[in-house]
């Protein structure tokens, strides 16, 4: 939980989340380096594969912004 409602924001949780990510895109490059002999070899299949369903990942990036806009209304009380 990034955001407590009581004492605000809790930065260690936010540092773990961040050294994980930093950690498994450590590990995309070196399995790309190792199995493909380019680091980069994942993260551009990745980013072909998001060109491609461009329109599906903007729809669930809309409709994921919206959900988390009301479940922070509701955990805030306006729509109890």
């Amino acid at each position: 939980m990034f955001w407590d409602p009581y004492f605000g924001w809790d930065w260690n949780e936010v540092l773990q989340a961040f050294f994980l990510l930093a950690g498994v895109l450590a590990f995309f490059g070196l399995f790309g380096a190792t199995e493909h002999d380019d680091f980069f070899y994942l993260y551009k299949k990745m980013w072909a594969w998001a060109e491609r369903h461009n329109t599906a990942l903007l729809g669930f990036f809309i409709v994921s912004v919206i959900g988390a806009f009301y479940y922070w209304r509701f955990q805030g009380g306006d729509l109890s």
